[in-house]
């Protein structure tokens, strides 16, 4: 008898458990974001990348030229594009662009928080140089996963979904301790 209510409990427990996860689960959007932002709102449409993109630095600081230049040799070594930066000056109300800018900051992004917007015709991506490295790696998460290939892929479609995410890092010092007396 003992042991019939035993498996009866435990088969109950996994039930309520499974239930439970389900209901508890993650919205159904196409968005994975790892660490989770603070804020994200998933809109329709996808901004599309193409060999007409135009990435513009809207900023005086040389690392956020930095940061863009980084996510262009990403993006042009698998992609097989020849995406170049430009200068805010350079370009005014051109669709189907990139901006990296430092400007009109919101002041609780602090150092390391950065605003991202998407849309159809654009992406905007803000903050402070080391904010904007985390917005580039929240844009290859939002990239599809061939971003992250070593070879060339061609006749691929890169497309990034309509979101607006505000984030600023939960905790102050990342990192991690595993104490290998226990482990």
């Amino acid at each position: 008898m003992k042991t019939k209510f035993r498996s009866t409990l435990q088969l109950l427990t996994l039930l309520l458990t499974l239930l439970f996860t389900i209901g508890c689960g993650e919205k159904s959007s196409d968005v994975s974001i790892i660490p989770e932002p603070q804020a994200l709102e998933v809109n329709s449409g996808h901004f599309k990348i193409n060999k007409e993109t135009i990435i513009i630095v809207d900023s005086n600081e040389p690392k956020v030229k930095e940061v863009a230049d980084y996510f262009i040799e990403q993006l042009n070594s698998v992609s097989g594009y020849s995406v170049k930066v430009t200068s805010s000056s350079a370009t005014n109300g051109t669709e189907n662009s990139i901006i990296f800018t430092d400007k009109n900051l919101d002041s609780s992004l602090g150092d390391e928080g950065y605003s991202l917007t998407s849309n159809e015709n654009e992406i905007i991506l803000t903050g402070t140089p080391h904010g904007l490295f985390y917005g580039v790696q929240t844009l290859f998460q939002l990239l599809p996963k061939e971003i992250f290939s070593k070879n060339n892929v061609s006749n691929f479609s890169w497309s990034i979904p309509s979101v607006k995410i505000k984030d600023t890092p939960r905790f102050k010092w990342r990192g991690m301790h595993l104490d290998v007396c226990r482990h």
